[in-house]
């Protein structure tokens, strides 16, 4: 014997749930369930429908327990599928990721190369420091390789320029005698880099301490450069010292 709401389609179970949306004990149906039976039953004979996507509540269900199924809504079947026939606005969202990807990689390369520059330029200043643990411009050799082939160095605005990666070994070979002890900073660096073209230029504030036999010094000024990237990564192609100050810090008048 079978007690109400426990038959195979609870239809004679005209119990309330305790709450909205609770199942009733057994297989039985939800309340919203039971409100469209009893509307189907007085509105509609035997085994005809009420519409589209409804059945007789005696019609045997496929799963007992369920509301009837309704069609989904157009414009979320398409929303689940990006790329649907005729919907430009769909379309063109994979556009704008692609674009933002693409700006970002730019970005990033940019920034990358900003740093790279940076690194070139102090480890020029550390190959050329030195005096307390070792001779200054130690290795004229690597000096002269961060440069390009024609490159352009300058630190005495009195004396012509020396070109070519030849010429600049010379002047580092010069210096260390004529400035055995020499410390860098540097700071302040603005580098404008041109990723198209493979170029770059900026500005960087410098500062030297440095000894000659006429005694020590500090000058202050800039360096302006020019860079060119290659297969070895990013060189000097010009490399100059705008000096704004410079100073005697013993009683000796000379200039450095």
């Amino acid at each position: 014997m079978q007690h109400r709401g426990s038959g195979p389609y609870a239809e004679d179970d005209d119990r309330e749930p305790r709450l909205p949306g609770d199942r009733l004990p057994g297989p039985g149906v939800h309340r919203r369930h039971a409100l469209l039976r009893d509307r189907d039953r007085r509105e509609a004979p035997l085994g005809l429908a009420t519409g589209p996507g409804h059945r007789h509540p005696r019609a045997p269900r496929s799963q007992p327990g369920r509301g009837p199924r309704l069609p989904r809504r157009a414009h979320r079947a398409r929303a689940l599928h990006p790329r649907g026939r005729g919907d430009s606005r769909v379309t063109a969202q994979p556009d704008r990721v692609g674009q933002r990807i693409d700006a970002l990689d730019r970005r990033l390369r940019v920034l990358e190369s900003v740093r790279d520059i940076e690194a070139l330029a102090a480890r020029y200043h550390t190959l050329c420091d030195g005096g307390w643990a070792g001779p200054s411009h130690a290795d004229p050799d690597a000096l002269a390789d961060l440069w390009t082939p024609d490159g352009v160095y300058r630190i005495n605005p009195r004396r012509p320029p020396c070109r070519g990666r030849d010429e600049i070994r010379e002047q580092f070979v010069r210096l260390q005698s004529s400035m055995p002890w020499i410390l860098h900073t540097f700071t302040n660096s603005d580098i404008e880099v041109d990723l198209d073209a493979g170029t770059a230029t900026g500005i960087f504030k410098g500062i030297a301490y440095y000894r000659r036999r006429d005694g020590n010094h500090i000058v202050v000024g800039s360096y302006t450069g020019a860079f060119a990237r290659t297969g070895g990564g990013w060189r000097f192609s010009s490399w100059v010292a705008d000096l704004a100050h410079g100073s005697v810090l013993t009683p000796d008048e000379s200039t450095a």
